[in-house]
């Protein structure tokens, strides 16, 4: 399906907004290898009541308002459930050496069940999943750009569950709901609780959610960033979304500063741009991105359009980058 690059306001918005600095979750520096697909993971024996599996856990990529994923191998005792497992490394957060990776759910919030009927999973949280984390200004809820901002934040949060647990290949929509306390009974939020809507529309209660893919950080998503940042002159963000290793070997990728400074003198302006799709390697660390795109070069009489040109991604630092290679094809004119 072919994305353009003029995109809405509202989408127009968020990247703004995604593009501040939010201090939701840890700022420690985090890696993490490519996560593998996991459909019904196998419970391996570890010790005597023990068993432990690998799965995949969806956090925020840095600012950004997608998820990203890392493989984590958890262990989980014979008294609960691989589910609940789960979800307690997930409220835990990303794993210490996960670079980009930020956690999304109150640290404090507690599992009190998970349960499964006819292909949904039934998730009761203690109250403490419908606050945020901590790190807001005193006031935020009068001001109109950190609700936005906390808004979103707990609709990542509530896609982070949804897509980790459906990730496990056991069924197929996830109904949240909250137990206000020890002994209160669960129910199901509204909209506005979880940040999807506010006014009339908040007061409705949530429905199941199925896994969104276009809240994950895919190449091609990675792609409308960049394609977004270069059409604004943001050299700058431009330079985030470039991977460090060079999969080609052709030449060394320039420092931060000194490839700010080269997109800075370079200067050029993207006309127009068409993603075409995008396919992953055999071993998950190459993704290679279709673009037709028309691009303007200082000192050239007419813009350049290229068609079908595939683009490198890299899965580096937990999220798909640009490879340095790819970027310079794109700016310099040098496909064939």
């Amino acid at each position: 399906m072919k994305k353009q690059l003029m995109i809405s306001a509202a989408l127009a918005l968020s990247f703004m907004l995604a593009g501040c600095s939010v201090p939701f979750g840890s700022e420690l520096a985090r890696n993490s290898d490519r996560p593998s697909e996991t459909a019904q993971p196998a419970l391996d024996p570890v010790a005597q009541g023990e068993s432990k599996a690998t799965v995949p856990l969806y956090f925020r990529f840095g600012s950004e308002p997608y998820l990203s994923s890392e493989s984590r191998t958890i262990t989980v005792s014979d008294s609960l459930s691989l589910e609940e497992g789960v979800l307690k490394a997930l409220i835990g957060g990303p794993s210490a050496s996960s670079l980009e990776l930020k956690g999304l759910i109150n640290p404090n919030t507690r599992v009190i069940s998970v349960t499964e009927q006819g292909g949904c999973y039934f998730v009761t949280f203690s109250a403490e999943f419908l606050e945020p984390i901590s790190g807001l200004p005193e006031g935020w809820r009068e001001d109109a750009t950190w609700t936005q901002l906390v808004q979103s934040t707990q609709q990542l949060a509530a896609y982070s569950v949804v897509n980790t647990l459906l990730s496990l290949g056991r069924a197929k929509s996830v109904q949240i709901l909250i137990a206000d306390s020890a002994d209160a009974s669960a129910r199901r939020p509204t909209r506005n609780e979880m940040g999807f809507s506010s006014g009339e529309d908040g007061l409705q209660l949530m429905e199941p959610l199925s896994m969104d893919l276009s809240r994950v950080l895919t190449a091609e998503h990675t792609a409308e960033l960049i394609l977004q940042a270069i059409h604004d002159k943001n050299w700058a963000r431009v330079e985030r979304f470039v991977a460090q290793s060079v999969p080609d070997r052709s030449q060394a990728r320039p420092t931060r500063q000194q490839l700010i400074a080269e997109l800075t003198e370079l200067d050029v302006t993207l006309i127009d741009s068409t993603i075409h799709g995008s396919a992953v390697t055999a071993d998950g660390q190459l993704c290679t991105v279709l673009l037709d795109f028309s691009i303007q070069r200082t000192g050239d009489s007419e813009a350049q359009t290229l068609a079908a040109v595939p683009l490198t991604f890299v899965w580096e630092n937990n999220g798909w980058l640009m490879s340095y290679s790819a970027l310079e094809m794109m700016i310099r004119g040098d496909a064939s």
